[in-house]
């Protein structure tokens, strides 16, 4: 796991479950991050991996809100693939409908994280 992984499962465990729909709150429930998440989420910080981060006094309560970039149809098929879902089993296990699932992978849609239930999916795709 990276360093960036590291500490961001140390901080995700200490912050309370937040109803902002708003905001994507990645969750890691086991030692090895999804790959897919932990990448885009790096991105969006503008971090590199192995980049030493500035600690940070963050308030117990605060909720994490983080601006994700575009989601290529090409990345969406490459994250269910390393899952080894077919796109019914992906759409099952992060909450989506098949048939979002599908405008997703296709390019119809961008991808609507708001729909995805990541905690879940994470828990099940770590194992």
């Amino acid at each position: 796991m990276s360093l960036f992984a590291t500490l961001w499962k140390k901080l995700m465990n200490k912050l309370p479950e937040t109803d902002c729909p708003t905001c994507l709150r990645i969750r890691y429930e086991s030692g090895k991050a999804i790959l897919a998440f932990e990448t885009a989420a790096s991105r969006a910080l503008g971090l590199k991996v192995g980049q030493q981060v500035e600690k940070t006094k963050i308030p117990p309560n605060a909720p994490i809100c983080v601006e994700l970039p575009e989601v290529t149809p090409a990345d969406m098929i490459t994250y269910r693939q390393r899952l080894g879902l077919t796109q019914e089993q992906f759409a099952t296990k992060f909450g989506a409908s098949i048939r979002d699932v599908r405008k997703w992978e296709s390019g119809e849609e961008p991808v609507d994280f708001d729909k995805l239930n990541l905690g879940a999916g994470a828990v099940y795709a770590t194992r």
